[in-house]
């Protein structure tokens, strides 16, 4: 997956650590408890934008057209 220019640059997530040395074990993907964990950080932070947020910005421009 790495080596496809369509997923290059995206980072790939473990799903489970071992308790001892912090390995990464188990799921490699980007879903998950991982990535909803990451999600929630971004959006607390600013760095994604709230789905009702981008909801009531589609049906404003819908209401202008």
């Amino acid at each position: 997956m790495q080596a496809d220019a369509a997923w290059k640059d995206n980072l790939i997530f473990s799903e489970y650590f071992h308790g001892d040395n912090g390995a990464a074990i188990g799921a490699f993907h980007q879903t998950g408890w991982t990535g909803l964990i990451a999600d929630v950080i971004l959006r607390r932070h600013g760095a994604v934008r709230a789905p009702g947020d981008v909801l009531r910005d589609l049906a404003a421009k819908r209401t202008r057209q």
